[in-house]
């Protein structure tokens, strides 16, 4: 294995470990530590060419930077703030038009009226989404205790109601079965179905 080949010093104990040059603590070659794929086993299966090498996560890009209103300096100046507040306002107000800028080229955005129409339909969708809070009648969601109580209440008043209603199931069908029973010895039937028990 050339990672032991150019490793100052190496281990074999129970795990394998070792120490590259400018590491202060020896590195354990098992996959616990270094994740699935790198236990011996599992490095000498690629070195063989029985394994494919793994997939390492790929750098994800950073995440693109949240536009902020500018800040009015002059003002903020009125109200005390000192030099160095001053700086550091000059360059966060830079940030924030140069990720403006990218913005607009990023979605092709070359007029003011493109930007206003794009502004209204993103306000307009905002808005739109928001009424999913009437929902509730502008209430927050219920706390999970009080949904936890209301289903314990239905389930009791289902197995309530539940008792109730196999018992007027079995009068029921004992009653269809007696009518049943009645029309045909009154022949009352004439090889019709009786409705009520086809319900």
């Amino acid at each position: 294995m050339s990672v032991m080949q150019n490793s100052k010093q190496h281990s074999r104990g129970g795990v394998v470990s070792f120490l590259a040059p400018g590491q202060d603590k020896y590195t354990r070659l098992r996959a616990s530590t270094l994740g699935v794929g790198f236990d011996p086993k599992d490095i000498q299966a690629v070195i063989a060419g029985e394994w494919p090498l793994p997939e390492f996560p790929k750098d994800a890009p950073p995440p693109p930077r949240q536009v902020g209103l500018i800040i009015d300096i002059q003002k903020r100046m009125a109200q005390g703030k000192g030099p160095a507040y001053e700086r550091w306002a000059k360059v966060y107000n830079l940030k924030q038009m140069a990720a403006a800028l990218q913005f607009l080229q990023e979605n092709n955005l070359t007029d003011y009226d493109a930007l206003a129409a794009k502004t209204s339909a993103a306000v307009d969708r905002a808005h739109a989404l928001a009424a999913m809070n009437e929902l509730l009648g502008g209430e927050k969601l219920p706390k999970m205790d009080a949904l936890k109580r209301q289903r314990r209440e239905l389930a009791d008043k289902k197995k309530a109601l539940y008792a109730e209603y196999r018992q007027a199931q079995r009068d029921m069908r004992q009653a269809v079965a007696v009518k049943a029973n009645i029309d045909h010895l009154l022949g009352l039937t004439d090889g019709r179905d009786n409705k009520e028990q086809t319900r």
